[in-house]
């Protein structure tokens, strides 16, 4: 039997192979990766606590994410993902690529994420190990402040800003 916390996740990522072309990441179903009261994200060293929410509330973070990297790689994109895990925990490893506006093909960056689950299948705590230099040279493509754009998507949607899908 499949792990439901590991289909869950390749769920989430498997949207981002052909998102580029429409410029829409698929929302996932509601309820299918919903964060548990207590939560932790930690990014880049930085622990953050994160409100209880499903991954599929609007606005979706994940299309504002995209929106912003599309804005200088046209083609950002997922090209491999390998999703493992047992019981409560899960590793999800994603292949970014892009062309940047320039037109040269990018250096790959492989993302690495690390999920776990509480008892009741809600991420508990989610832990994103990348190259954070790798993410700064694509970011600064933009032209744009990642935070700041973040945080402006959100206002307009009359949300509290979110920096975790």
């Amino acid at each position: 039997m499949a792990n439901p916390n590991v289909e869950a996740v390749k769920i989430l990522f498997q949207g981002y192979f052909d998102a580029w072309k429409t410029r829409t990441i698929p929302v996932p179903p509601r309820g299918l990766l919903v964060w548990a009261p207590g939560a932790v994200a930690e990014i880049g060293g930085h622990s953050i606590a994160v409100d209880p929410h499903d991954v599929a509330d609007d606005p979706f973070f994940l299309q504002i994410e995209a929106e912003f990297y599309w804005s200088a790689i046209p083609d950002w994109r997922i090209t491999e993902l390998d999703v493992a895990g047992s019981d409560h925990s899960v590793m999800s490893f994603a292949r970014f690529e892009g062309t940047g506006p320039d037109g040269v093909t990018l250096d790959p960056i492989w993302l690495a994420d690390r999920w776990h689950f509480d008892a009741q299948g809600r991420i508990a705590r989610w832990q994103q190990v990348t190259d954070l230099a790798a993410w700064a040279r694509w970011t600064a493509l933009t032209g744009q402040d990642y935070p700041a754009y973040i945080a402006e998507a959100f206002a307009k949607s009359g949300q509290p800003p979110r920096f975790v899908p």
